[in-house]
């Protein structure tokens, strides 16, 4: 049997994924013997809503530490899921979080998989160009987390590249039990379904269910600053709202944002260092790059004071505000 999983990272297309996972789970089955375990969020998922993914028994699994008993029980509760109880051919998870995590729990991922009867991990990876992966995030902060700050102050504060590099050597450490896929999500942005199937070694010409054409969008330059403000006085609890607009307003367009040329140059200069070791790496045609030059501002933090709401986005407003005040 095989583990595949699915590590993100952030910002790279995992709700659309994880939606498309949920949705074609009994034919994964029927077409491939692979299962995708139900997870928390399925529903969430299936409806084409923002999702965490599958991956909460496998954490379980990680966090047991050496007790085989209890490895084998979390498998057991994993396979029970199988149609039959037939052997499958592979088990999928996916949760982008692992992309971060990966490093510090590989001992336990082995174990895991040396439970399960694991053969081989396989392991995919997407990346994104770290100045756009950094704009994207930022709308994903100000979206569920409660920042409320600006562009700029985002990006002095951003450091995921260096986790990439950890992940990265992770897998490479450990090559003899781990195979890993790596794929940049800005160039494969359209073919990233028939990627998924490559991956998975799934037939192609199979009729599948899509997701809705937009899981999870970002939010529209009026809605970050309404987001910001609304962070600034409720915290994450504010994403209640954030929530509710793209759920309920998905083909809204999001904003477009560039750093000030003069943040964007010290960005660069910050992480060139990281990102040659991280291309290192890399096959060619997922390398990181950086933008060719730098131009003005977009963010309107400061140019426009005012915020420009549809009725829709007022309505979501509302029930967003009123599931703060349930909670």
């Amino acid at each position: 049997m095989q583990l595949h999983l699915h590590v993100g990272h952030g910002k790279t297309g995992s709700s659309f994924l994880q939606s498309w996972w949920a949705l074609n789970r009994s034919e994964l089955w029927q077409l491939a013997r692979l299962l995708y375990p139900v997870g928390g969020a399925d529903q969430h998922a299936r409806l084409g809503a923002f999702s965490m993914g599958n991956g909460l028994l496998l954490d379980q699994a990680l966090e047991v530490g050496d007790q085989p008993a209890e490895l084998r029980r979390l498998w057991a509760e994993v396979l029970c899921q199988v149609p039959g109880g037939e052997a499958p051919r592979g088990v999928l998870f996916s949760a982008e979080r692992w992309a971060r995590h990966l490093p510090g729990q590989l001992d336990a991922l082995l174990r895991v998989a040396d439970a399960g009867g694991v053969e081989m991990i396989r392991i995919w990876l997407l990346v994104r160009d770290p100045l756009d992966h950094a704009l994207s995030v930022y709308g994903q902060m100000v979206k569920r987390h409660g920042f409320s700050g600006s562009l700029d102050d985002w990006l002095q504060i951003y450091e995921f590249p260096r986790a990439l590099l950890n992940c990265l050597d992770a897998c490479q450490r450990r090559s003899d039990r781990i195979v890993l896929q790596v794929d940049h999500y800005g160039r494969q942005r359209r073919s990233l379904h028939q990627r998924m199937l490559d991956w998975l070694a799934l037939p192609g010409d199979s009729i599948w269910q899509e997701p809705p054409a937009t899981v999870n969008r970002s939010l529209s330059a009026d809605e970050l600053l309404l987001m910001r403000w609304l962070n600034e006085r409720l915290g994450d609890r504010a994403a209640a709202v954030g929530e509710q607009l793209v759920d309920r307003l998905p083909e809204l367009t999001p904003a477009r944002l560039q750093p000030s040329a003069d943040r964007c140059a010290r960005f660069v200069q910050s992480w060139s260092a990281t990102v040659d070791q991280i291309n290192q790496r890399l096959p060619e045609g997922a390398q990181l790059c950086w933008p060719e030059a730098a131009v003005g501002s977009l963010d309107r933090q400061s140019q426009q004071p005012l915020i420009c709401l549809l009725p829709e986005q007022l309505d979501c407003l509302f029930d967003g505000l009123m599931q703060v005040v349930a909670r």
